[in-house]
């Protein structure tokens, strides 16, 4: 979660950074600076949101980040959204990494319908090079 709070904080600044610039040239008083700001601000999270639920739907799983430095895999199925909590390692702040775990920790920790599907879960993981091990 913090690693996804963190590119979206860099996207943001970008954001909010443009529409100052954009506020500046089209010569608005400084009054409208700051709300330009926070619309702007919005715009970009509202946007960014749909945009990450889209693409969850589009490939029918998601991988997040979580506040214990592990990560959350979630995918669509039938009965709903399944949901899987993984261990994870802090390489740095905001930057954790996803390490393979045993198979019979894996068996202890994986729900039910995650049981069988330990390399399948892991590459998933590991297609965001981020969350690979350096």
């Amino acid at each position: 979660m913090l690693q996804n709070l963190l590119m979206i904080g860099w996207k943001s600044t970008v954001a909010v950074v443009g529409f100052v610039v954009l506020a500046i040239i089209f010569r608005f008083s400084i009054f409208w600076l700051i709300p330009i700001a926070v619309v702007g601000l919005l715009l970009f999270v509202v946007v960014e949101a749909i945009k990450a639920r889209q693409l969850f739907r589009k490939r029918g799983f998601q991988v997040r980040g979580s506040t214990d430095n592990g990560f959350i895999y979630r995918e669509i199925s039938a009965e709903g959204t399944r949901v899987f909590n993984l261990p994870g390692e802090l390489v740095e702040p905001g930057h954790s990494v996803y390490y393979p775990i045993p198979e019979d920790v894996w068996l202890r920790i994986a729900p039910e319908w995650a049981r069988g599907r330990k390399h399948e879960i892991e590459s998933r993981i590991h297609e965001d090079p981020l969350n690979r091990p350096l």
